[in-house]
């Protein structure tokens, strides 16, 4: 993924300009970048697909109106506890990596990126 596509993709990876050799996020081997895994996430995620799909069948079925709020929440209450845990992985991985290394710059990139982001 180009820089400018990754700028376009997100808020926070606007942040990401730079590249260094010990980016905390990124392992940098013949200039491939690998983040966490977020397999166990995109299983919720699907999870949440499914809720979303059940809420558009029940609009169609002109279903009670509070029943389908009830669905709304649910599956926003699924996205916020998704959300939260990738977050959680990215502290213990990405900023934990940077705070660790001895690239102060990359450190700091880090704490504003979350910053910036609440």
């Amino acid at each position: 993924m180009t820089k400018k596509k990754i700028e376009k993709t997100s808020h926070v990876s606007k942040t990401h300009k730079h590249s260094t050799k010990h980016d905390a996020c990124h392992e940098t081997g013949a200039d491939k970048k690998h983040f966490p895994s977020h397999g166990a996430q995109k299983r919720r995620l699907s999870r949440v697909k499914g809720q979303l799909d059940g809420i558009d069948k029940m609009i169609d079925d002109n279903r009670y109106c509070l029943d389908i709020i009830f669905q709304i929440r649910a599956a926003t209450s699924a996205l916020k506890s998704l959300e939260k845990e990738i977050m959680h992985t990215h502290i213990k991985s990405c900023v934990k990596t940077a705070i660790e290394s001895t690239d102060q710059f990359e450190a700091q990139e880090k704490i504003d990126e979350i910053m910036d982001f609440f």
